[in-house]
């Protein structure tokens, strides 16, 4: 196998070898597939981030504050939900390492900005979140 980046648009294995791109228009559905698996991969990152801060306070301090305001340690529930948001991002994370693996330079590019892009925005998400909490 060849290390080396490539830039065509037929041939361009996604994931599974019956899975090859034999025209444009399939290489523009494989960009689309790994943009979608970017962003599910963010948004799993960002909602696990947040189930952690809310029921993990980052300072020990915090731990009687967040008790009075009704927080409490996550339940059997809660838990579970947490461990499959972390498995399915795990999965995903595997999932884009074996994309970036196809050594395509438009799977690469496409795979690269559609996390920039999802990371930006999720961090404004959180940001505004963050403020309505504050004012709310």
């Amino acid at each position: 196998m060849a290390m080396t980046l490539k830039a065509k648009t037929q041939g361009v294995r996604f994931l599974f070898n019956t899975w090859k791109s034999t025209d444009t228009l399939t290489y523009v559905w494989i960009i689309l597939g790994t943009i979608l698996l970017s962003l599910l991969y963010e948004t799993s990152s960002f909602y696990l981030a947040r189930l952690e801060k809310q029921y993990y306070p980052t300072k020990p301090e915090k731990t009687k504050c967040c008790k009075e305001k009704g927080k409490t340690k996550p339940n059997a529930f809660q838990k579970s939900l947490m461990v499959a948001v972390n498995l399915v991002k795990q999965i995903l994370g595997y999932t884009l390492m074996l994309l970036i693996m196809t050594f395509n330079f438009g799977v690469i590019l496409s795979l690269i900005l559609s996390r920039v892009i999802a990371n930006f925005g999720f961090g404004v998400l959180g940001d505004i979140l963050k403020i309505r909490a504050k004012h709310g």
